[in-house]
């Protein structure tokens, strides 16, 4: 009868931490939402850290290629005049034989992979290929140009350096499209850099419009 009747004075006991000190309140566990929005967050600044580079010399290799004779003049190679090298004083013609050996003599470990006749500056030229580079050696005057990479040294016949050649506008382009200066991974690192652009524009638009959509349906 005792304990009913405090019961009946007291009312139900309420267990609250404000009650019992010693019992520790359960912490609310993040809805699916806000995980969610916190995993875009890091994927968000991830990719961002990731794409800054390569987005860097995206735009800066795209700005040079829309801009290259204007703005960027400074990068180009020195000039000089070809027909000179008809008037040279010491002019060798060239054959077959000649230019095999002189590419051997230049890659001396790289093998001949193709030579062929073309007209070359509009003159007629033998091209010897290796997997080094390319040999392009004028047929009437011996005079040679060695090309590898993004270069072209032109020599004379007697092997005096003329001039020497670097293809921005290649290197460039090569970097733009592919992320890379050659096609060893081919368009790789390009389609991951698209591919991350995207992830990147996707993550970005979701963890900025999210709060604020929830926010207008509250208001509504």
């Amino acid at each position: 009868m005792l304990t009913f009747y405090v019961s009946k004075l007291s009312g139900p006991l309420d267990y609250t931490t404000q009650d019992n000190p010693h019992i520790a309140e359960e912490p609310m566990k993040p809805t699916t939402l806000i995980r969610t929005l916190g995993i875009l967050r890091k994927t968000h600044s991830l990719l961002g850290v990731f794409i800054f580079p390569l987005v860097l010399v995206a735009g800066f290799t795209g700005f040079y290629l829309n801009h290259s004779s204007s703005l960027f003049s400074f990068l180009a190679s020195q000039e000089y005049d070809e027909s000179q090298f008809v008037t040279w004083s010491d002019v060798v013609p060239t054959t077959v034989t000649s230019a095999s050996a002189l590419a051997n003599t230049i890659w001396p470990k790289s093998e001949i992979t193709r030579l062929f006749r073309k007209d070359y500056h509009n003159r007629p030229s033998y091209f010897v290929e290796t997997p080094d580079g390319t040999l392009i050696v004028s047929r009437e005057t011996g005079h040679y140009f060695v090309k590898t990479g993004f270069t072209r040294t032109t020599y004379a016949p007697d092997g005096e350096l003329i001039n020497k050649k670097f293809y921005w506008g290649a290197l460039f382009k090569s970097l733009h499209v592919r992320g890379w200066p050659s096609d060893r991974f081919g368009t790789l690192l390009g389609d991951i850099t698209s591919i991350a652009l995207m992830l990147f524009a996707i993550s970005g638009a979701i963890v900025w419009w999210t709060p604020r959509i929830r926010r207008l349906r509250r208001k509504s």
